[in-house]
């Protein structure tokens, strides 16, 4: 029989041997140090920062609070950390919420124009005029404008500590915390709306889940005005559920269009939240296109000045890495292998070994990888999260950017929070620069036979017979291996083959949505290790075996693109550009 959920709190003898004991309240006070640092990142914040990653630490040993805890007390903290998770994003939004520029567009409508018009007036009882109606199209302006919204970091963080401890301490018979959770609350055999202190959601009268994710559905209810920069009124919203639908504004009056147009062209429009909450109960549906369904629901307010709204014309940046641009400059210049171009390709830089998880925590403040060992590679990375790397990289270097979402090198314009297993949407280029970027196949499987040299090896240095003096792979690994540990291939570099498969930019030839990736990993047998060998996934997947290694230089190689194949296989793909190709002057 499982162990059923208790409502007791832990022992004083527990508290006593914790170091945080005061409180039960672990995700609120990460939240709580998390926004000291964010408020003064200076030194005066270290003891915050302390803090923090101490009750980190703490969680993800799977020991809350620390200490030597029995399983029925690892248990009920467990219980109190899930509660306190759900309560704290109940009352903090844990999303931001973007808007896209003002559209204006022109549609047609029937009107009823009235006429006076003569009639006999025998007819018509005396009458000598009756008004009769004439249908007439107009053309007719309106606005648009959709408002979206996308987990923030510190929500991203805070979920990633929480779930990696509980898996870590997880027993078979903890049947009262759910296997999905936070999909599915802690809460589930609650029949109360508002259960210590978190919202919760009933949907479509099923499983009672968590605020934080249902269903891919906000429940964020959203009041707004639209201004110009001084502050001038144009039209206000009215409820909005976040992401069901555009927001349109029409019937307007004729002598605000001009102001309106003018403040469009100007990059003056803003928009100014007046209201946002947390609908919360059970619907019995959810429409998309009416938000009466939202109605009934009850609803818990969030304090503005609390939540990230995010204007277009405003660029919002975190300052996430921790390297600074003379450390950065050294590991480059360090990390970087000339090939030589042969006539048929032109030169180019590549990584010695797969980017690691030390330069990439650096970079990007989190390590996903499933294997912690900031020497070993880096992997867990989706496609989508590698060309954001490579651009904040290039950054931090003082080099210039490469990949560009519809027309800009600036990953924090991208509306994209990397880890988060969201789509990077846009058209998305490669343009001139000498930043660091993902290799085109061609540039991989050149590198990999060894640059002008022509190895032609079946393996990266190597045959079969001698696969295992040059790669990590299923029959000697059970994980990831620290680089450099096997032989190089000619141009000194190392684990071209096994350890973890490599992210190129290329799209695949059979899948017009789907990324490639070479070098086969520790977890495939050497079959699938061939330099000829590839590995197709989605752009936003991401798997313990999957990692990356950079390239820098132009040399003139072109990725091969679905427009390659067929222009119905570019108009099936949402993320397909016609601007791949690398300047090849």
């Amino acid at each position: 029989m499982g162990i059923k959920m208790k409502k007791k709190v832990l022992g004083a003898v527990l508290f006593a041997s914790s170091f945080f004991a005061s409180s039960e309240n672990w995700v609120t006070e990460l939240g709580n140090c998390w926004d000291s640092v964010a408020a003064n990142p200076t030194l005066s914040s270290r003891s915050y920062y302390e803090r923090y990653n101490e009750i980190a630490e703490s969680l993800k040993s799977g020991k809350p609070g620390g200490g030597d805890l029995s399983d029925e007390e690892t248990h009920e903290a467990w219980l109190s950390v899930l509660k306190d998770f759900e309560s704290y994003w109940s009352s903090n939004c844990p999303k931001k919420i973007s808007f896209s520029r003002l559209r204006k567009y022109s549609s047609t409508e029937t009107v009823k124009i009235p006429f006076t018009v003569s009639v006999d007036p025998e007819e018509y009882n005396g009458e000598t005029t009756k008004t009769i109606f004439q249908e007439e199209e107009r053309e007719t302006s309106k606005y648009s404008v959709s408002v979206t919204s996308d987990f923030t970091l510190k929500y991203m963080e805070i979920l990633s500590i929480v779930k990696s401890g509980l898996r870590v301490a997880r027993k078979a018979d903890w049947t009262d915390i759910p296997r999905n959770w936070p999909e599915e609350s802690v809460h589930v055999d609650s029949q109360s709306p508002e259960s210590d202190g978190s919202c919760l959601v009933s949907f479509f009268g099923n499983k009672t889940a968590s605020i934080a994710k249902v269903n891919g559905c906000d429940f964020l209810d959203l009041n707004f005005d639209v201004k110009d920069k001084s502050g001038r009124t144009f039209f206000s919203s009215g409820k909005k559920i976040v992401g069901t639908s555009d927001v349109i504004f029409e019937k307007i009056e004729s002598d605000k269009f001009a102001l309106i147009d003018e403040a469009i062209r100007n990059g003056e429009i803003v928009y100014s939240p007046t209201e946002l909450s947390l609908r919360y109960g059970a619907p019995e549906r959810v429409s998309a296109y009416s938000r009466e369904w939202a109605e009934p629901l009850l609803s818990k307010p969030f304090s503005l000045s609390s939540v990230r709204f995010e204007n277009p014309y405003e660029t919002y940046r975190e300052e996430n890495h921790v390297i600074d641009e003379e450390e950065a400059r050294i590991i480059a210049s360090e990390m970087m292998v000339d090939v030589a171009g042969d006539g048929s390709i032109g030169s180019f830089e590549i990584q010695k070994t797969e980017v690691t998880q030390k330069l990439y925590k650096d970079v990007m403040r989190r390590n996903p990888s499933g294997f912690r060992n900031l020497e070993k590679p880096v992997e867990t990375v989706s496609w989508n999260d590698a060309i954001v790397f490579c651009n904040r990289l290039s950054e931090i270097c003082g080099r210039t950017p490469v990949y560009s979402v519809d027309g800009s090198t600036d990953w924090a314009s991208w509306n994209y929070v990397p880890h988060s297993g969201n789509q990077l949407a846009g058209e998305i280029s490669v343009v001139p620069g000498d930043g660091f970027r993902l290799p085109t196949e061609e540039e991989w499987t050149y590198a990999a036979h060894g640059g002008n040299s022509h190895e032609e090896f079946a393996y990266s240095g190597s045959d079969k017979d001698k696969i295992s003096e040059i790669a990590w792979y299923k029959r000697n690994a059970r994980k990831t291996s620290e680089p450099a540990k096997k032989n190089a291939n000619s141009l000194g570099l190392y684990d071209m083959t096994g350890n973890v498969w490599e992210w190129c930019f290329d799209f695949s030839k059979k899948d017009s949505s789907s990324r490639i990736a070479k070098g086969g990993s520790w977890s495939y047998d050497e079959r699938f290790c061939k330099i000829s060998d590839f590995y197709v996934r989605n752009p936003h997947q991401k798997f313990d075996c999957l990692g990356l290694r950079l390239v820098s230089g132009n040399s003139g190689s072109v990725p091969y693109t679905p427009e390659q194949a067929s222009e119905s296989s570019v108009a099936s793909s949402p993320n397909v550009t016609s601007a791949l190709a690398i300047d090849a002057k």
